[in-house]
Formats: structure tokens, sequence, C-alpha cells
């Protein structure tokens, strides 16, 4: 049983280890997206930093105050994408809003 109980206390400090582990890259990968909107900010005058919100996507959206355009940022990837006309933003809310 004591072996059990070293592979039990082996398991949980991986486990933690783990848990540590994707908490440093959360908080690099905020990091990373806060130095970016930075960045864009010093190009493009003021940017509101803080994303508008989430879907249940997790991708993230933006409303820069030098363009007209709603952006997102997909979680998996990257990419950037964006919402220029009144239809498209529509249609966007219609696929977000669930009642």
């Amino acid at each position: 049983w004591l072996e059990k109980l070293k592979a039990l206390e082996r398991l949980k400090s991986e486990l933690l280890a783990e848990e540590e582990k994707k908490r440093r890259s959360a908080r690099k990968a905020r990091e990373r997206q806060y130095r970016h909107m930075k960045e864009l900010d010093d190009v493009c005058g003021k940017v509101r930093v803080e994303p508008l919100g989430k879907d249940r996507h997790r991708n993230t959206y933006y409303s820069f105050p030098s363009h007209p355009s709603l952006f997102r940022q997909e979680k998996d990837n990257g990419q950037w994408s964006s919402y220029d006309h009144r239809s498209s933003v529509g249609e966007l809310h219609d696929s977000l809003v669930t009642r």
C-alpha cells in the first residue's frame, strides 16, 4: 500500500505541475494579446484594448474607434476577420442570440 500511496503522490504532483503549466501558458497568451493590442494602439490611435466579449466558441470580438467594422479573432488559430456591412453584423447578432 506504501507504493500505491507514493504513486498517488507522484500523480498528484504531476497533475499540479501540469495545471501550473497551463495557467502560465494562458497568462502568457493573455500577455501576448495585450502586447499585440498595444502595438495596434500605437499604429491606429486610441484602441479599445479590452475585447467586447467572446462567443460560445471563445472567439473574441473587438471594435476599434478608427474603423467602423466589427472584428473577430478566432481562438484556435488567432486569425482575424471583420464584419463590414450592417447585414453581416445583423447575421452575426442573430447567430449569437439563442432565444
